[in-house]
């Protein structure tokens, strides 16, 4: 009953939401804003493209089994951002590139173990 009084003399403002920023998620996550900065995902469409074409095995398999795998546009801002790989859907990721999509994944999902780490993955890579 005190809680409900309590909260009804409460002045009920809107909530501001603040936009954010290194300093606010390194607060957030008690890490120093150096460490967040470094675990930034460590893809973008950029990258992964740039990656996709160097890879001379992905480029081989492409020409190989054309039917399977398609260039898909991804878009940002109102405008295309990248033309990836896409496999059943999914974007292809290169070898190179696979060590650090899992380490990322299983930091920022709070190390949920291997199965829910690979699970989250493959939703869309």
């Amino acid at each position: 009953m005190l809680t409900a009084t309590i909260l009804a003399n409460l002045q009920q403002q809107p909530m501001q939401m603040q936009q954010p920023t290194l300093h606010n998620m390194a607060e957030i996550f008690a890490m120093t804003e150096e460490k967040i900065d470094s675990m930034e995902f460590p893809l973008s469409y950029l990258i992964l493209q740039q990656a996709q074409l160097q890879d001379r095995q992905l480029q081989k398999n492409v020409t190989k089994f054309k039917q399977k795998y398609v260039r898909t546009q991804f878009h940002g801002g109102g405008k295309t951002v990248a033309t990836l790989l896409t496999y059943k859907g999914k974007i292809v990721v290169p070898p190179k590139l696979i060590k650090q999509v899992i380490h990322w994944h299983h930091h920022w999902l709070g190390h949920p173990g291997i199965i829910r780490t690979e699970e989250t993955i493959k939703q869309y890579l």
